[in-house]
């Protein structure tokens, strides 16, 4: 540097000391001012406001002001002033916000606790709250400052949006959010770490990037003397992952951990205690978190968070919300009747997966979440199967859902019942965004109610999706009863509304479904909307009793429907709306179909689109047996027996019905076993819950007559609920037929085996085992004889 530069250098630097003013803050009233905010307010750029020891219960904002905000600690160099000056966010607001492009503001030698978040972006930034502008970030340096039990929604301990923060010297820890970046979250931000004076961010909780979050971030060096693990999995440093980011966003300095993985499976009671080992059920940790935070698993050692029965909550048993899960874990409950994870009416998700694939939730009941964003929700996570859930008793608004998933690669819902939810817009059961494949088999989807008194126009009670290119969803056995859509407009669906992204390719796949009882209260609503430009296919589902102007409207490109029973529904019963200007023509091919009304019941508007009316299409009273837990059972003298397509191959047809009876028998004993039309297949003995006061105390089978040839009926006494696998045998041990693979409540039940494998060839003579399994576990077996 030339001398004449240097000279001018030091002078202005003097020069900015010299008119630089340091302000007193003295609980006292002996220094300048008693408050913090009011040093910050008279302070101009370049200035120190410096705090004496105190507790100071503020929520302080610098108001552009590019300052040093300090203890004692920067004139002293002694730490202890940093646990004796203590900004106290009162829950109230972030403790500290930075959020007018400033360039050079600093803070030094605080503890910064018990902030709630801002509430200008949703709860965000416990302790610390930076916001920038697009090309004007803001620039932040913290630096030996201890931020702790602080809570947010997402970054309890840092939040920051286009922002360049710089730490030093800095402890995070023991901070809470609620949905991700127990410790920091990041959103288009620079992290720079102080490579010599180490930072330490350990034991905060959220339900996925623990310590960290990411999201359009920058690769960031981590460096720290501690961090809650050695080697941090995904879990405990998160991110959204998008193309422009890089993958993972993160590298790793890592001297020191809180926290040694458990690399066994981890037992969970309303009753334990988190002192315990959590390695039995004898010694069961409390909270269910903690156990999710020190199980270990991957592709080769999948573990499993076993949790008894009882109620979980904040109340009861100190429950964080929300947890989240890990890869390759299952969490498993006892029943879904009997492991309840409880909201209590609070506005938070219970259940937030980000980030977490082939992993397994099972046997479990959420409910009572009010003005959340969810129940449950899952984040770009793949391969994740939900078995024996129920979710029920959500109140949500601005466009929320009961369940909502966001992008997903593959999801597999099983047994799952969601039900008693209500929003005043949008989607209130499930809500599936960027979708490739989607699974739903033996679910329920009922009496939830949306009101459509919120700005959305397009409403939905039931299930909506919106698939990537090449989507895929198949529903099959799948109910879905007595949902209420409340709301006007033209694109609304009360049950199901399947879609694809800007119109791209999606294969939709019904099967073995009901639609009863649904009821729209809108201008040219529907019962079920399809749109998508792939392959539709709509097989065995009866759509009865439903309120709306069209009962199915398909927008978009081939579809084959087939098999099914359409009565007592709305105006229309199929709508193909005119799509031509676009570019797109339905073409409908339907045959085998019980239909009110005929072909007239369809309506193809301008005749734009093309319908193939084929064979076997009736007009006719189903004769629905009207009573019990399921009235759409055909009775003898229905004309939907024997009925249907004659050859169902290609048709993905599941073995069993509704109840679990099997496809393609004789059910009218005439010799001719062809499928019935409609959801529910014609038995002669018809295998449903017996009506018998006499209580079940013990789970067990029998079966009659035995030996049988050629049919034989299984009793089922049940005296619990649960998944029930009811399979047959042979003396091998070898699986010759399942009879059930269901979640079932418990009764008395009779189920009748033919004497037929899994490929519908009659076996041989011989003994064989019928075995039966709750839960996983074995609980029955009985020995029978075929002879022929």
């Amino acid at each position: 540097m030339k001398p004449r530069l240097i000279i001018l250098f030091v002078f202005f630097s003097i020069c900015s000391l010299l008119f630089s003013t340091t302000w007193h803050i003295k609980q006292d009233g002996t220094g300048d001012f008693t408050t913090i905010q009011e040093g910050i307010n008279a302070s101009v750029d370049a200035d120190t406001v410096l705090v004496y020891p105190g507790t100071y219960y503020e929520n302080i904002i610098y108001n552009g002001k590019n300052i040093t905000l300090a203890s004692l600690e920067l004139t002293t160099g002694n730490p202890q002033y940093i646990s004796q000056t203590i900004i106290d966010g009162q829950q109230q607001e972030s403790c500290v916000r930075v959020m007018d492009q400033e360039s050079t503001a600093k803070i030094q030698g605080f503890t910064l606790t018990n902030g709630w978040g801002s509430q200008a972006y949703h709860s965000s930034g416990g302790g610390v709250y930076v916001i920038g502008e697009y090309q004007s970030p803001t620039y932040f340096s913290i630096m030996n400052c201890r931020i702790t039990e602080n809570y947010s929604e997402t970054g309890g301990g840092i939040y920051s949006f286009r922002g360049n923060i710089t730490l030093s010297g800095v402890s995070i820890h023991d901070n809470y959010a609620y949905i991700n970046g127990g410790g920091i979250h990041v959103n288009d931000t620079v992290l720079n770490f102080d490579a010599n004076n180490r930072c330490n961010i350990y034991d905060n909780l959220s339900a996925t990037g623990l310590e960290l979050y990411s999201f359009r971030c920058q690769t960031n060096h981590v460096i720290v003397d501690t961090f809650t693990v050695i080697e941090p999995t995904r879990y405990f440093a998160n991110q959204y992952e998008l193309i422009s980011c890089p993958n993972p966003p993160y590298s790793f300095d890592i001297l020191n951990h809180t926290l040694d993985p458990v690399n066994q499976d981890l037992y969970v009671s309303p009753f334990g205690s988190d002192a315990n080992s959590g390695l039995s059920s004898d010694e069961p940790l409390k909270t269910i978190v903690l156990a999710i935070r020190k199980i270990s698993s991957d592709s080769q050692n999948p573990k499993t968070v076993h949790l008894a029965a009882g109620v979980y909550s904040k109340s009861s048993n100190d429950q964080f919300f929300a947890f989240g899960g890990k890869d390759y874990v299952k969490i498993i409950g006892e029943s879904q009747n009997t492991t309840i994870i409880d909201g209590e009416d609070e506005p938070f998700s219970l259940f937030y997966m980000g980030g977490s694939d082939y992993s397994e939730l099972k046997n479990i009941t959420f409910q009572n979440v009010i003005d959340g964003p969810n129940i449950m929700n899952m984040f770009d996570s793949n391969y994740t199967l939900f078995e024996n859930i129920i979710i029920k008793n959500f109140t949500g608004s601005d466009g929320c859902a009961a369940f909502g998933a966001s992008p997903t690669e593959s999801m597999f819902f099983k047994n799952v019942v969601i039900r008693d939810c209500l929003t005043d817009q949008f989607v209130t059961a499930a809500y599936f965004y960027e979708l490739d494949h989607l699974e739903m088999n033996n679910c329920v989807i009922s009496n939830n109610i949306c009101s459509g008194s919120g700005p959305d126009p397009q409403f939905c009670a039931g299930i909506k999706t919106s698939t990537y290119a090449e989507g895929e969803v198949v529903i099959k056995n799948t109910k879905f009863i007595n949902n209420l859509l409340d709301a006007g407009g033209s694109s609304n669906a009360v049950a199901l509304d399947l879609g694809t992204l800007s119109g791209e390719s999606g294969d939709f796949t019904i099967t073995n479904c009901l639609f009863a009882n649904n009821q729209c209260d809108g201008i040219a609503d529907k019962i079920v909307i399809l749109d998508g430009s792939g392959n539709v296919t709509i097989n065995n589902t009866t759509f009865v009793d439903n309120t709306g102007n069209y009962t199915l409207t398909i927008l978009r490109n081939p579809i084959e429907f087939h098999n099914n029973i359409m009565r007592n529904n709305c105006n229309y019963e199929i709508f193909l709306p005119d799509n031509s200007p676009s570019g797109y023509i339905a073409e409908l091919n339907i045959s085998h179909c019980n239909i009110q009304g005929g072909q007239s019941a369809i309506y193809n508007q301008n005749n734009a689109n093309i319908v193939n009316w084929g064979e076997g299409n009736i007009d006719s009273d189903p004769l629905f047996l009207l009573t019990g837990d399921n009235p759409y059972q055909l009775t003898g003298l229905s004309p939907c027996i024997d009925a249907g397509t004659p050859d169902t191959t290609g048709l993905f047809i599941p073995p069993w019905d509704l109840l679990f009876n099997e496809r393609v028998v004789d059910g009218d004993g005439d010799g001719i076993a062809i499928i019935d039309i409609g959801a529910y297949e014609y038995q002669d003995s018809v295998s449903i819950l017996e009506d018998i006061i006499k209580p079940i105390t013990q789970t067990k089978i029998s079966n009659y007559p035995n030996p049988f040839n050629p049919s034989t009926t299984i009793k089922l006494d049940l005296a619990e609920s649960g998944n029930i696998e009811l399979a047959v045998f042979n003396i091998k041990g070898q699986k010759v037929k399942t009879l059930i693979d269901a979640y079932s409540a418990k009764g008395h039940f009779e189920i009748i085996w033919r004497g037929k494998d899994d490929n519908k060839k009659k076996i041989s003579s011989g003994q064989y085992f019928i075995k039966l399994k709750v839960n996983e576990k074995e609980k029955a077996v009985s020995k029978c004889v075929l002879l022929k």
